[in-house]
């Protein structure tokens, strides 16, 4: 019987991609048994000398610099700015399924973070990262709330960037970061209004 060419073709690659699949998970257990080795050097107390990279690789086991970015972009923003303002606007939508044949529900919600920088850089605190300043003030819901520093942003399942965070399936939560006194005077009239910041920078004018 004469052998077909066809179905020859497709056998020789079937065997070809077999193969380049069993090595391409070969080389992908390979990083990860380098990358955790790296991260157990970071959680001994060794340091890359970069704040950043050892958060990502403490808590993720990550060395991709394209996942750091928005972490260096948030803190280019800080740079020569302590003793200023930010401006933190939280904003989140809370989903509810009223089973099948029901339409999805969401509850639209924003608060805002406002205080004054105390450092330069971003600040780690175990799983977490967040703006250093002695105090903030949380303006959503519960009224106008006073709270000790720092601001740390909410931990999230997976890796995040500081402008968009998802927690859960339910509810989704984004932030939008303002820094420096120039840049909050601009943003107020549209986010907390005047006659609200000024009355807080009145009332509570040992955070600011």
């Amino acid at each position: 019987m004469m052998r077909n060419p066809l179905l020859d073709g497709i056998k020789r690659i079937r065997r070809l991609e077999a193969t380049y699949t069993s090595e391409y998970e070969e080389r992908m257990r390979e990083l990860a048994i380098h990358k955790e080795q790296l991260r157990s050097y970071v959680l001994a107390g060794e340091s890359t000398g970069d704040a950043i990279t050892d958060y990502f690789l403490r808590g993720y086991s990550v060395i991709d610099s394209s996942v750091a970015l928005p972490l260096r972009e948030l803190e280019e923003k800080m740079r020569g700015k302590v003793g200023e303002l930010f401006l933190v606007t939280q904003s989140w939508r809370n989903r509810w399924n009223h089973g099948p044949g029901g339409e999805d529900e969401y509850l639209f919600q924003k608060s805002y973070i406002t205080g004054v920088l105390c450092g330069g850089a971003l600040i780690f605190v175990g799983s977490r990262y967040g703006l250093p300043t002695k105090a903030f003030l949380v303006l959503g819901s519960q009224g106008i709330v006073l709270m000790d520093g720092p601001f740390l942003f909410p931990i999230a399942s997976g890796i995040h960037a500081p402008n968009t965070i998802k927690i859960g399936t339910q509810q989704e939560t984004e932030f939008e970061v303002v820094v420096g006194d120039t840049e909050v005077f601009e943003c107020v009239p549209k986010t907390i209004g005047i006659a609200t910041f000024t009355r807080i920078r009145r009332e509570y004018g040992k955070v600011f």
